[in-house]
């Protein structure tokens, strides 16, 4: 999970304390709902979700084997450098 760093005036933030605690929430909490209703309300939330209820990443990350094949030249003997002196 990130962590986040708001900047906000704090009366704006007294008011969402507030709010969040009626609705029973932790200010995170709270926060995250906020996102995602708005997410929702634009229809870009969709994201299935795990039998434990926690979020699924959008895709799966990307392989980064092989990531520049092609783009450099190795010499054949790369992973003998220094070997004389290593012996």
């Amino acid at each position: 999970m990130a962590r986040v760093q708001l900047i906000i005036p704090d009366d704006d933030k007294a008011r969402f304390v507030q709010q969040a605690r009626r609705e029973g929430l932790s200010f995170s909490a709270w926060l995250r709902a906020a996102a995602r209703e708005r997410l929702e309300a634009r229809g870009m939330y969709d994201r299935p979700r795990r039998e434990s209820g926690s979020e699924l990443p959008d895709e799966p990350a990307p392989a980064r084997l092989g990531l520049m094949v092609g783009q450099i030249k190795v010499p054949d003997d790369f992973d003998r450098m220094g070997d004389p002196e290593i012996k």
